[in-house]
């Protein structure tokens, strides 16, 4: 599927108004949206509603609040009302969208209901993650193009067929959540990994919190609340420990204080000096005479 073969015709502007025992829902279709050479991104923005996108194809990047979720053709991505968000095509693609605008309100009637679309609302406003990935769902995009070859816009079937895309949708969003402990953990695990790789692969140089970021595709206030949660620590502390750890083994082999600094990325010996102390409790003088046997060594000498 793809621009050629879409018809905005048949879906842009359709309003869902259902109620589903204790909740009524409210939707409008946008259109058909591309984004490439001429128009790489939405920017940031925000919506009082929900806004219910769906990836028909191309790859690119979603933006929401300070994560990065890379996104593909069969993704399905919810901002929730007032959070800054941003849709990002990749440079060589071009990625092509659908919006969707939802407003869920309570019922003013308690309605026992056990149905399905009452219970799938019910666990979305519960909790929901941003992204997932049911790419079946696009067939409900392909069915209303072959509904509607024949047809005038707006036909019974079309109505039918958006309001499912988006119950689904909503059921796979909080469907994902359950399964978090699995995927986001591993997400988690990953980020761990590949930016203590990217320290210890850097500790002879100065090292900028950003750049470990970048490096994992996340944001440093991400990062940083992944490294406090994962390893009770911030990244810089990590990054400085980590330094002084390398430093010790340095002075054990025999390297002076002024270059031990320079081979860990702190071009500053008094520096180097007081985050030394802070770390190890004396100073890499005091610590080189203590653990360093004369004459016994290996390596360079002082």
């Amino acid at each position: 599927m793809n621009s050629e073969t879409l018809h905005p015709s048949y879906i842009k502007g359709m309003r869902i108004d259902e109620t589903f025992g204790r909740f009524r829902i409210s939707c409008k279709v946008g259109s058909y949206c591309e984004f490439g050479f001429d128009q790489i991104s939405n920017q940031r923005h925000q919506h009082d509603c929900y806004e219910l996108c769906v990836v028909i194809d191309g790859t690119g990047r979603f933006f929401y609040e300070d994560a990065t979720h890379f996104i593909k053709k069969g993704d399905i991505l919810i901002a929730n009302p007032g959070i800054q968000h941003e849709i990002q095509a990749d440079p060589a693609e071009n990625l092509l969208l659908l919006y969707i605008f939802i407003e869920i309100k309570s019922n003013s009637r308690i309605i026992e209901d056990k149905s399905f679309p009452d219970q799938c609302i019910d666990k979305f406003l519960k909790s929901h993650l941003p992204k997932a990935s049911p790419e079946h769902l696009l067939a409900y995009l392909s069915f209303i193009e072959n509904y509607n070859s024949s047809r005038e816009k707006f036909h019974f079937g079309t109505y039918e067929a958006i309001k499912n895309l988006i119950l689904e949708s909503l059921q796979f969003l909080s469907n994902q959540n359950e399964n978090i402990d699995n995927s986001a953990t591993n997400a988690i695990k990953n980020v761990i990994e590949e930016s203590l790789d990217y320290i210890d692969t850097n500790l002879h140089r100065k090292i900028i919190v950003e750049e470990v970021a970048s490096n994992c595709c996340t944001s440093r206030r991400n990062l940083e609340y992944i490294f406090r949660k994962q390893l009770d620590k911030t990244v810089i502390g990590y990054i400085n420990e980590k330094k002084i750890e390398l430093a010790c083994h340095y002075l054990c082999m025999y390297f002076n204080i002024s270059d031990t600094a320079n081979m860990v990325g702190i071009t500053n010996p008094s520096q180097f000096s007081v985050l030394f102390k802070k770390y190890k409790g004396l100073s890499p003088k005091q610590y080189q005479k203590e653990h360093v046997n004369d004459g016994k060594g290996m390596g360079r000498r002082l």
